[in-house]
């Protein structure tokens, strides 16, 4: 090929890679990000091999704070997994060069700004939020988030105020006043997941966030797993949806297994989580 008709499909490959993250389809990426890689020879310039580079670098760090977060969802509500989940989004952030807690949150988030993955390190922001050890931690994920991702309604400032942290009265409140539409989807989670966490019944909130990403893994599962001890039919649907849109997470088996268990079909409940264990053989909680 033409070195112009080179340039040109590299070009094509690194659009694909970006389509392709956001819609967490990680394996599609994969092989375009190797395809541009493969054509990158000696007749390309240097700049569209920098390029390259860096989309492999940027997959890289998507790919991991997905994992985090799904390792967090796979692991459950359990104090020491939360903490986990905390201290190694501490080490990726740090590792990726975009900072520590001992920096200038403003500074970091002006990085992560400047970032072409921006959304996904954002929505690993307000899922770290989630399992932050403490105020000063949160305090600072939220100015880094708030650098990064203005939020003019201050939805996420609300959310994560320590006065609402823990009381499901006030987190309720909020429920019932964010917009569904428009709003980072993963900051809607944050609020539906803390609100759980509290005690309070985010299932309404979470429809009317289901409603506007209805192919949304994360909305799914985070729906399902509010409906289930209240109604296991239902959750399963849910449940479905969210493995059907990543069939490759064990957590999506897991989830359908357990609806199944609930309503005592047992069979097929042990189906589903020896499908897990084939994807993810680690997964103590299947066992």
């Amino acid at each position: 090929l033409e070195r112009r008709d080179v340039m040109h499909s590299v070009e094509a490959d690194l659009r694909d890679v970006a389509a392709l993250q956001q819609e967490a389809r990680w394996s599609e990426a994969r092989h375009a990000l190797e395809r541009a890689e493969a054509r990158v020879g000696p007749t390309v310039g240097n700049e569209l091999r920098r390029r390259v580079r860096q989309a492999t670098t940027d997959f890289d760090l998507t790919t991991t704070l997905d994992k985090v977060r799904l390792t967090r969802a796979t692991s459950g509500a359990l104090v020491y997994y939360q903490r986990k989940a905390n201290e190694t989004y501490a080490e990726v952030f740090q590792r990726a060069g975009l900072g520590t807690f001992d920096d200038d949150a403003q500074g970091v988030g002006r990085r992560v700004k400047g970032s072409a993955v921006r959304t996904a390190i954002v929505a690993a922001l307000d899922d770290w939020a989630v399992c932050a050890a403490d105020q000063r931690q949160r305090d600072w994920i939220l100015d880094v988030a708030r650098e990064a991702d203005p939020d003019p309604g201050g939805w996420r400032d609300r959310i994560l105020d320590s006065a609402s942290w823990a009381d499901s009265t006030k987190l309720a409140e909020l429920a019932r006043a964010m917009p569904t539409h428009g709003r980072p989807l993963s900051l809607q989670l944050a609020l539906g997941e803390r609100l759980r966490a509290a005690g309070g019944d985010p299932s309404a909130f979470l429809r009317r966030v289901q409603n506007q990403h209805p192919d949304d893994f994360w909305a799914n599962l985070a729906l399902g797993n509010a409906l289930l001890f209240r109604s296991s039919g239902e959750a399963q649907g849910y449940y479905r949806a969210a493995l059907a849109s990543r069939p490759q997470a064990a957590v999506g088996y897991c989830a359908v297994g357990d609806a199944l268990r609930m309503r005592t079909a047992i069979d097929e409940a042990v189906r589903y989580y020896e499908s897990a264990l084939e994807r993810d053989p680690n997964y103590a909680r299947i066992y």
